[in-house]
């Protein structure tokens, strides 16, 4: 006979007793997942498969755990679902993409997480590999079923040995990650996301891979946008890049760069900021007691260029257990220092025309000659619907930020009257650094401009890092404003265009549409204290069909005007009560 939800406790698969909370794990029954982007627990996939709690979540993934009721065995479910690009309503287990633009990108990580899943699940028993039972498609996404291990991340183990583990301590544990990276990397899989999150230790002391990146990879470069998908600190430079070559030398980087880690207390520097200028301090430097081989070893695995790494995992494990040095020298980057590169005139000032509200702090960047100046706004005036309290509030106008206009008013008169633009061929593009005056430029350039990938710091610690042309942000690319602002999405001439996340420096995040620097299609925004809004809007406020969910639980699902709850809408207190009728400038008409 086949145990059901009434038969389990949802919180850790035991045998529900009569009392109300389960004596093994403390687990109310009855308890609901907190996010509505979760399936409930008691949701039954596949006939087979009882879902319980949710485990954990990523940026691309849920991780609940599961029941076999056939089989009656716990099991780890881990379920597709890009929060950038899908969602689910309150109680439903149905998954949506947020656009239909977002169609393709969406199916495309699907595919990939279902080809990952089919290719690891040939590793079944390996000691080192998570183990895939099961994967099938449901619910508009798709599901991997793997075998639920008791234990703790690498990263929780340091942490709870003084936040640093001696040499042969952790060469004892990165050991079997490369057993296991040996194996995957022969059917020409990639793992991409190596780091202490990732590795896990069972409660026997079996050391075991997780977390294999494929479909969080595929959306990146699907959609372009890299950043999302990558740990600062583990990423080597390739990976940054469109046309970044990647191999087994992009794993043995980030396995590198986690023994860095684990023995010295603190994260190695970015990849990027080591091609300009290799700040990376030797372990033996930071107190770290290391034999000349083992360190070289790790040195030479995390060479910023691919091609001064280890070639292959074998090469990797046979140097760091050798007694003699491997043959490396750190490369020296060679850093272009301002007085050779173009000097630009100071680019004088430069108004957005429309910008009244507070605080929007425009930077800019002069680019050779004064040809281009980039004008990019930090920051803009986030919508004021995210307080504690119920729906019984009357919430005020949003207010309304220009973030930034097009820049061709901005841009040198001859540069604007040009129609066309000469093609770049890739192989006509030149790397360098190039100091102005108004910041550090890093990257691809064409003709004394910024093309292709590159990085923008400026002078108050804003950064830019992506995609440029004719020396505009375009493509895909990521502003770190200086005020901790976080915009990671597409660009187009300058201003935010297309898909793209939001983060302001209070933690309110907005993911959808934009057209001109502003909030115009379908998106969801979200604020620390859990109230959320999907739908769509217009010139940076709610406008049209949404829905609003606030703190304590009340939700309205209807029409939005200018901000304002106005036209027809349902809202739904907590406790079950229902208002429902034509709405004016969030006044119920009754």
């Amino acid at each position: 006979m086949s145990m059901s939800a009434a038969d389990v406790c949802l919180g850790c698969m035991a045998k529900k007793t009569e009392e109300d909370t389960c004596p093994v794990c403390g687990w109310i029954h009855g308890t609901g997942n907190e996010s509505h982007m979760h399936l409930q627990p008691g949701t039954m996939l596949n006939d087979k498969y009882l879902i319980g709690k949710a485990l954990g979540q990523g940026g691309f993934g849920v991780t609940y755990l599961g029941w076999d009721i056939n089989l009656k065995l716990k099991l780890a479910v881990k379920e597709y679902m890009p929060q950038d690009l899908a969602s689910r309503a309150l109680g439903d287990s149905q998954v949506s993409v947020y656009t239909m633009g977002l169609s393709d990108q969406y199916e495309y990580g699907l595919e990939k997480f279902l080809l990952e899943a089919q290719t690891l699940a040939q590793f079944e028993g390996h000691p080192n590999i998570v183990s895939v039972r099961d994967f099938f498609r449901a619910n508009g996404t798709a599901y991997i079923v793997m075998s639920y291990i008791e234990g703790i991340t690498l990263k929780e183990y340091v942490q709870s040995n003084d936040n640093r583990l001696a040499v042969d301590k952790t060469i004892g544990i990165v050991m079997p990650v490369l057993d296991a990276l040996k194996e995957v990397h022969q059917v020409g899989i990639l793992h991409r996301d190596i780091s202490p999150d990732n590795v896990f230790i069972t409660s026997k002391g079996q050391v075991i891979l997780i977390d294999f990146g494929a479909a969080r990879q595929a959306i990146g470069e699907k959609g372009r946008s890299l950043s999302i998908v990558l740990k600062p600190g583990y990423t080597p430079e390739e990976q940054y890049r469109s046309k970044g070559v990647q191999g087994p030398w992009t794993d043995i980087y980030a396995v590198g760069a986690m023994i860095y880690r684990v023995l010295c207390a603190q994260m190695p520097p970015e990849s990027l900021d080591r091609l300009e200028e290799d700040t990376l301090a030797p372990p033996s430097h930071l107190g770290v007691e290391i034999t000349p081989a083992q360190e070289r070893a790790i040195l030479k695995a995390m060479a910023v260029r691919a091609s001064d790494r280890f070639q292959s995992v074998e090469e990797f494990q046979q140097a760091l257990l050798s007694d003699t040095p491997v043959s490396y020298e750190p490369e020296k980057p060679v850093k272009t220092s301002g007085a050779s590169a173009p000097m630009p005139p100071p680019p004088g000032e430069v108004s957005s025309g429309k910008a009244k509200a507070s605080p929007v702090k425009p930077v800019y960047l002069a680019v050779a000659g004064a040809a281009a100046v980039l004008l990019i706004v930090v920051g803009f005036a986030m919508s004021r619907g995210g307080d504690d309290s119920g729906a019984a509030v009357v919430h005020e106008p949003e207010a309304t930020v220009e973030t930034g206009e097009a820049l061709a008013d901005n841009l040198d008169p001859d540069l604007a009257e040009e129609e066309q633009t000469p093609e770049v061929i890739p192989e006509q593009l030149s790397e360098g650094s190039f100091e102005y005056q108004n910041g550090i430029y890093t990257g691809e350039h064409y003709n004394d401009l910024p093309e292709g990938f590159g990085i923008w710091e400026g002078p108050d610690g804003e950064v830019y890092e992506g995609e440029w042309h004719n020396g505009l942000p375009h493509g895909q690319g990521v502003l770190n404003g200086a005020d901790g602002d976080i915009y990671d999405g597409e660009w187009a001439n300058g201003n935010r265009e297309g898909y793209g996340v939001y983060v302001s420096a209070n933690n309110v995040r907005y993911a959808g549409e934009w057209i001109n620097n502003r909030r115009n299609g379908r998106g969801t925004e979200v604020w620390p204290n859990g109230a959320e809004y999907t739908g769509e809007y217009k010139d940076d406020m709610r406008h049209g069909q949404g829905i609003y969910t606030w703190a304590n639980g009340d939700s309205y699902n209807g029409e939005w005007r200018d901000g304002f709850q106005h036209g027809h809408g349902a809202l739904t207190y907590a406790n079950g009560q229902v208002r429902e009728g034509q709405w004016v400038n969030n006044e119920f008409q009754e």
